[in-house]
């Protein structure tokens, strides 16, 4: 007979099985720390200084020395529910990294946030540090 194997180390279910299957996946990359998770005070544009950005996701490369998938988070303020699902969205590019394009992370993250738990956005939102760094992803794009 089989061992079952115990999923409560990647937290709550919400019932449907392909969301389940994306919060899995995503829970197991951050506690593995496959992912590295930055909240910074002011995050931009490389390419136009003027815009500001929500959140940005670097993909780890050798060549530039990023040796982890860096998310940078913008919280000018409070941790609140937007700013947790900018979270999500990252942390779907990083899951989905060259396979769908942002239309598609756009409406995956609509639907995955709509069907997670509170329990389960509780979770996602431990993983946001409690401290801003200094360090922006500008810094590592020279």
């Amino acid at each position: 007979m089989a061992r079952r194997r115990n999923n409560r180390r990647f937290g709550p279910k919400c019932g449907d099985k392909a969301i389940d299957w994306i919060f899995r996946r995503i829970i197991a990359r951050l506690k593995g720390g496959k992912i590295k998770v930055y909240k910074v005070n002011d995050l931009r544009d490389p390419d136009d200084r003027r815009r500001g950005l929500a959140g940005r996701y670097l993909p780890k490369d050798k060549d530039e020395g990023i040796l982890t998938n860096m998310v940078f988070l913008n919280y000018p303020g409070k941790v609140n529910p937007i700013t947790e699902k900018n979270l999500l969205h990252e942390l779907l590019h990083d899951l989905f990294d060259g396979w769908v394009g942002e239309p598609a992370i756009l409406s995956m993250e609509e639907v995955v946030w709509n069907k997670l738990t509170p329990e389960q956005k509780k979770l996602l939102k431990s993983f946001i540090p409690k401290h801003y760094v200094k360090l922006k992803p500008k810094d590592l794009e020279k």
